[in-house]
């Protein structure tokens, strides 16, 4: 370990009080020790079942995200030691052994906010071994008491565990690390610190203790040692890192949700304005909608809401409408059988000419819900015949056995053929390839297809069914268009364009206002929006199509 790495010298628990106040401002409240722990281990409940799936889940890396005073914090920290205390092996000496190693962006939030929520569980008062100093690392030994079975027996043992905290904004820190070894890593404020850091720090775990102290038997196993990583942050910009890797489920970028195995779990926490927020013992409700009141609306998107921030670039044009939470489901969205396939197409571009199409395909449940099934959006350039080498594969395999239903497309597409020298339209051209007819949709007016898809996301069926649902992994580019890249551009007087940026996002959004066109029909939107706005007035929404049986014929 490098000497960068090395913690100072032990801190009595008025020395530690000091160094911590002399991180806060003028007019701050001096921290204080505690003489006895806030928490227990043997006591301590979760703020709430989001945060206390995320305690239980065991990796290989799990992430929680929620608005400020959620208990992220204070739940982290716990999720840490009960990682040692319940799954590290016991050592020939009877003792478990374990290293936990926090990583956070500068001291002076190390020592200001982090510690302070650490101590609010292990004071030094209680626990003394503590070494720091100005500026650098800190490391807190404990010695504890757990119970478990051996050889069909409950014993108590004991536990030695090391925790250490780092900063890492103004150093190498792969440089710094490169030989460091630890059982459980937690990278606190997440989206403060490199997103390529979370990675890192997960390789250094499953190296601590060495394994000459396991016994046999454990030594023998493919993985003697477990591993894991948690962190905890705020809602960042919606287009962060470590937001998007969560999101997705890994950090690899050609990760395929379809074939890959998650590697991380992410836990969303309710709004601190909902029903169902954690902690509410912490922090109350009159809190939250006190802070709605005074920061700015990003920052209470953020804080209070518990949502990613909005684009810099620009105003999504679902802003107030679409709720990753709501409308995406948990896991993957299963196809209904004998329901039709209704697709939206957007070419991308010039009629007849290359550009970048997009498809979105839904099923409409005898509920009347939209589960969002399919979306492809396809990169610039990309003509009819290779969109085609990308849709038919799917509708070949996942969709083999469900009928087609109603087929929309932008009404531009269909312009740009010549009868007399037989050239054809997009449209054209990828109807006859598919075998069942697409007809463009009934207007291409802005206010019609906006409402056409936002009514779905404003009307729910119930309390707590949404009428549009769709796949997390089937309809990626949609459900990331919805959330901020279907968006109104920013011009320099800070006043926003009247129509959307026109890109990949744009095309996959459109797609799907078009199949949604197709379905209502410009009455069936007109209806959709007058009942938006009288809830009491209910009718059934489940849209009339004309369905043609049997199979498609593009086998």
């Amino acid at each position: 370990m490098t000497d960068i790495l090395t913690s100072g010298e032990k801190l009595s628990s008025r020395q530690l009080e000091d160094l911590m106040n002399s991180y806060r401002g003028l007019g701050e409240t001096p921290f204080r020790m505690p003489q006895q722990a806030t928490f227990s281990l043997g006591t301590y409940t979760p703020p709430g079942p989001v945060c206390g799936a995320y305690i239980r889940s065991e990796g290989p890396i799990d992430a929680i995200m929620g608005p400020g005073g959620s208990g992220k914090t204070i739940g982290s920290a716990f999720k840490a030691v009960r990682f040692v205390v319940k799954l590290m092996p016991i050592c020939l000496d009877g003792v478990i052994r374990g290293k936990v190693t926090v990583v956070r962006d500068n001291y002076r939030q190390l020592y200001k906010s982090t510690l302070q929520s650490w101590f609010h569980w292990f004071p030094t008062t209680r626990h003394p071994d503590f070494s720091g100093g100005q500026d650098r690392p800190g490391t807190h030994r404990l010695k504890l008491m757990t119970y478990r079975e051996i050889r069909g027996v409950m014993r108590e043992v004991k536990v030695d565990l090391q925790v250490e905290f780092f900063a890492i904004a103004d150093i190498d820190y792969e440089f710094a690390f490169k030989s460091y070894e630890t059982s459980y890593a937690w990278p606190t404020e997440a989206d403060s610190l490199p997103p390529a850091s979370i990675p890192f720090f997960f390789s250094r775990t499953g190296r601590y203790p060495s394994l000459d102290l396991l016994p046999d038997e454990v030594r023998a196993l493919d993985e003697p040692l477990p591993r894991a990583l948690g962190w905890d942050m705020n809602p960042p910009p919606p287009k962060h890192p470590t937001l998007v890797a969560a999101q997705r489920g890994s950090f690899r970028e050609d990760f395929d949700p379809a074939k890959d195995r998650r590697t991380i779990n992410f836990f969303v926490q309710p709004s601190g304005l909902a029903e169902n927020a954690e902690n509410r013992a912490g922090k109350t409700r009159r809190a939250y909608e006190l802070e709605l009141e005074v920061m700015p609306k990003d920052d209470a998107r953020r804080m209070v809401l518990g949502l990613p921030g909005r684009v810099k670039d620009g105003l999504p044009v679902y802003d107030e409408d679409f709720d990753r939470e709501k409308h995406v489901a948990p896991s993957a969205i299963e196809i209904l059988p004998n329901v039709p396939l209704h697709l939206g197409f957007d070419q991308g571009g010039q009629s007849g000419g290359a550009g970048q199409p997009a498809v979105v395909g839904f099923q409409v449940a005898p509920n009347g819900q939209y589960r969002g099934v399919l979306s492809i959006a396809t990169k610039p350039g990309t003509g009819a015949e290779r969109f085609l080498d990308q849709l038919v594969p799917v509708l070949r395999g996942r969709f083999r056995n469900v009928p087609p239903g109603v087929w929309t497309g932008d009404p531009a597409g269909f312009m740009g053929g010549d009868k007399v020298y037989g050239t054809l339209s997009w449209f054209e051209i990828v109807q006859r390839t598919l075998g069942h007819r697409i007809d463009p949709a009934h207007t291409q007016q802005w206010t019609e297809r906006l409402e056409a898809l936002g009514t779905l996301m404003r009307r729910d069926i119930s309390r707590d069914t949404p009428r549009l649902l769709l796949c997390p992994i089937h309809c990626g580019p949609l459900i990331e268009a919805l959330a901020g890249d279907f968006k109104f551009g920013k011009r320099h007087d800070g006043t926003y364009d009247p129509l959307p940026v026109k890109n990949m996002a744009a095309n996959v959004a459109e797609a799907a206002q078009y199949v949604c066109l197709g379905l209502q029909g410009l009455a069936g939107v007109a209806g959709m929006i007058t009942n938006s706005f009288n809830p009491s007035n209910v009718h059934s929404l489940t849209p009339r199509a004309v369905v043609q049986t049997g199979d498609w014929p593009v086998f």
